[in-house]
């Protein structure tokens, strides 16, 4: 058969086209090691410098958190993730926090708006940026989710180049919130 009934035959759904798109990317620096030794090379430079920073993705659908999970390591981040609102308070509480969550609205057992509500109101924990990520559009729910504490809001599906300029902003708002904090407790 040839390529055209080919892509008549299997159209690309607003779904798979989203796929597509977030798996179009660069290895992840776990991955360049696999990768041959000049080609390796040739990349390392492209990736970011925040290597060392920890993103968790809360998330209760596992397809969701396999494309961020991927489009974030491509980036250099360290992702970690959790599949309901109890998981992700339990991974927020061992050290070190994550610099950044990534937090689904609508989850079993507790919804994102609680996590963010209990992980802002805990003032043992230093600043973690949340962004919320929801298939509501409603302006009712993203004012909800501010009055939460989220410090961010992106719609599902997710626009990948909107959330790698949020994440990158937020987490350089977070590196001078940590500067700040230190330098008060050395006064």
């Amino acid at each position: 058969p040839s390529s055209r009934s080919q892509l008549t035959r299997w159209p690309l759904t607003a779904r798979r086209r989203w796929k597509l798109d977030a798996m179009a990317i660069l290895p992840s620096p776990v991955s360049l090691a696999q990768l041959s030794p000049k080609f390796s090379a040739s990349l390392v430079g492209l990736m970011p410098d925040e290597q060392t920073k920890s993103i968790l993705v809360v998330d209760d659908h596992p397809d969701n958190i396999q494309l961020l999970r991927a489009r974030l390591e491509a980036r250099g981040y360290i992702v970690e993730e959790a599949a309901d609102g109890e998981a992700a308070l339990a991974r927020v509480y061992t050290a070190p926090p994550p610099d950044l969550i990534l937090l689904d609205v609508m989850m079993p057992k507790i919804d994102g708006f609680e996590v963010a509500r209990r992980i802002k109101s805990d003032e043992s924990l230093p600043f973690i940026p949340v962004i919320m990520q929801t298939a509501l559009d409603s302006t009712e729910s993203m004012v909800q989710g501010f009055e939460a504490g989220a410090d961010d809001y992106l719609g599902k599906p997710v626009n990948f180049r909107e959330l790698d300029a949020r994440v990158r902003s937020l987490l350089r708002i977070q590196t001078l919130q940590s500067a700040l904090q230190q330098r008060e407790r050395e006064l």
